[in-house]
């Protein structure tokens, strides 16, 4: 039975930069994001140019491989209870799945969270199931992962699944690097409550994309559906209106190893407030459910080659762990920044 303790676990995703890049050892180097060509994350560049990109609602419908049903419904009823515990209704917000992307079009389906909490959130966890205990020729032992079953769906062996082929939910998400007035980019220090990378830093705001915003922007660019959530998402976590917020900048769309091929738009933008009037402008407003607080650190300090290296071998930033999500925005702000 998968419950609370299995969706907090570690083990549900691999974060051992060294393992997931095992698990695809032939995709393309060129397309990895690196710092000065020596230092890999486990990201590979889509697309750098977001506004030729044009959204088209997909004709087929996102479903769950039959396959995998029995843990939908497991993962489905462990969510209502959670929720239930707390009080809360379970109701699954639709979002919106990156399906294929071709040339210049970018084709989305529609998935909930409960399919993205049975496939992307829970890709290394170790199941028991019967389908796959019935097909052990296609596995070493009895356990299996929904990442193992998802690699051979990819049509060149050693590489991430194109999306269309992929059996993962993979909302799309979006997350933003923000730079204060005075020159310091600012990471989200996240609470004990949240799904993915639990108090460590992250993005200064990041989150999915919903099936309303993708619906919005149909026939327009990614950029700008990239751009509307993002400033959502600063609203919603930041307090912050669009009018305090310039010069948002794509950093372009990736597809992320450590969930399985989720699709990541990354942004870096300005905001009108130093370090200290923004932290005063955050206490004065509502309770931020996703942030415990605010760790800025000057431009200037990323100046140094050596030190960015550093960080990047040990991640941490005053004792605080740096999400993956949090180390690959970054290096994607400096490399555009050199």
């Amino acid at each position: 039975m998968i419950g609370e303790k299995e969706f907090t676990s570690p083990q549900r995703i691999t974060s051992n930069t060294t393992k997931l890049f095992n698990y695809y050892p032939r995709e393309d180097s060129k397309r990895i994001l690196s710092w000065k060509g020596n230092q890999f994350l486990p990201y590979t560049l889509q697309r750098s140019n977001l506004k030729n990109l044009q959204i088209e609602k997909a004709v087929s419908q996102f479903k769950i491989p039959k396959e995998l049903n029995s843990i939908l419904n497991i993962v489905k009823d462990s969510l209502i209870q959670n929720y239930a515990q707390k009080g809360v209704l379970y109701t699954p917000d639709s979002l919106g799945r990156l399906h294929s992307l071709q040339k210049n079009i970018l084709q989305i389906q529609k998935v909930n969270y409960t399919e993205t909490v049975a496939t992307n959130l829970i890709c290394d966890l170790k199941l028991n199931h019967s389908f796959f205990a019935t097909n052990q020729r296609n596995y070493k032992s009895k356990s299996f992962t929904l990442r193992k079953f998802d690699m051979q769906r990819s049509k060149k062996k050693g590489t991430l699944p194109e999306w269309e082929d992929s059996c993962m939910a993979n909302p799309m998400g979006v997350a933003g690097l923000g730079i204060s007035k005075d020159r310091h980019l600012l990471f989200t220090h996240r609470s004990s409550h949240v799904s993915i990378f639990p108090l460590q830093l992250g993005p200064t705001a990041s989150g999915y994309v919903n099936w309303t915003d993708c619906t919005s922007c149909i026939s327009k660019s990614m950029d700008t559906l990239g751009k509307n959530v993002l400033l959502r998402e600063i609203q919603e976590e930041l307090g912050l209106e669009s009018s305090e917020i310039s010069k948002v900048h794509s950093l372009g769309l990736y597809k992320e190893f450590f969930r399985a091929g989720f699709p990541q738009i990354f942004y870096s933008f300005h905001i009108s407030y130093t370090v200290q009037e923004l932290i005063q402008k955050l206490r004065n407003s509502i309770d931020n459910l996703e942030g415990i607080g605010i760790l800025s650190i000057p431009i200037q300090a990323f100046r140094d080659s050596q030190q960015v290296s550093q960080l990047l071998t040990k991640p941490k930033i005053h004792g605080i762990q740096m999400s993956t999500e949090a180390l690959a925005l970054l290096v994607c702000f400096l490399n555009q920044m050199d």
